[in-house]
């Protein structure tokens, strides 16, 4: 059987530059950016105004100015929300 590709059908930005990814498939992930806000077009990023700013678009997150981020990225570095409540790890929007 193969595997659906994944769609972003929701996003929410949280704090310390994480991100809320929520799969039509694989569920909801929770993304932490921060270490990717140095590179490239993701430096504007850093400006938690802009970071806020995020939706969805064609199946993935998108920020203004077209910075987006490949859903299967997304998936791949993201931890199950699941496994981070269990974690006890706090998230605040």
């Amino acid at each position: 059987m193969n595997n659906p590709l994944p769609l972003v059908i929701d996003v929410c930005a949280l704090d310390h530059w994480r991100l809320r990814v929520c799969f039509k498939e694989q569920g909801f992930v929770i993304v932490d950016f921060k270490p990717h806000l140095h590179f490239g077009v993701f430096r504007a990023l850093q400006d938690t105004s802009i970071f806020q700013q995020v939706k969805v678009a064609f199946g993935t997150v998108e920020w203004p100015g077209g910075i987006d981020l490949d859903p299967e990225w997304l998936l791949k570095n993201g931890v199950a929300e699941n496994l981070v409540a269990e974690a006890g790890e706090k998230y605040e929007t």
